[in-house]
């Protein structure tokens, strides 16, 4: 009886340390890749792909996720005001951008509006479960590609990545 309780208790522990994960991008394919890097990692979960910001600001109204990742820059300025709001209705909730731009303005950008982290889509197969981790956690995070292109003083309390 005592090992039952302590196999029960130990898969209760391992359901409350994984990370869910909510994933919007309008490319199908970057969805996919996205699912796949994250799912391979056992403390990652994918609870929802959705293709833009208004669907994930309704699906959080009755779902649940502690990271979302989306594809960067956003397809309207409509979809830049709901990470503000978003971002203040779940305090629980991090945001990592995942972008094919290494413009630095585009960078300042996601991160001023509270974004936590921000990967280049030529590391994301690299970098991805870092970045999970290190948002999650509270840290803010950068591919170093993307980090190489921004100013000293706008790097004071970001995590730089670097490949395993």
């Amino acid at each position: 009886m005592r090992q039952q309780q302590d196999t029960v208790q130990q898969e209760q522990d391992t359901v409350a340390k994984t990370v869910k994960v909510l994933v919007v991008a309008r490319q199908g394919v970057l969805q996919q890749a996205l699912v796949e890097l994250i799912n391979y990692h056992k403390d990652f979960e994918v609870v929802s792909l959705l293709e833009d910001m208004h669907e994930a600001n309704r699906w959080l109204q009755r779902g649940n996720a502690h990271v979302l990742i989306m594809d960067w820059p956003l397809s309207d300025v409509w979809e830049l005001n709901l990470i503000g709001e978003m971002i203040a209705r779940h305090s629980g909730l991090v945001f990592l951008a995942v972008s094919l731009y290494d413009d630095p303005y585009l960078v300042k950008q996601a991160l001023g509006l509270g974004v936590k982290g921000y990967v280049s889509k030529a590391m994301a197969a690299e970098l991805m479960c870092t970045a999970l981790q290190a948002v999650y956690e509270g840290r803010q995070f950068c591919s170093p590609d993307v980090v190489d292109m921004l100013p000293d003083s706008f790097l004071e309390n970001i995590e730089i990545g670097s490949q395993g």
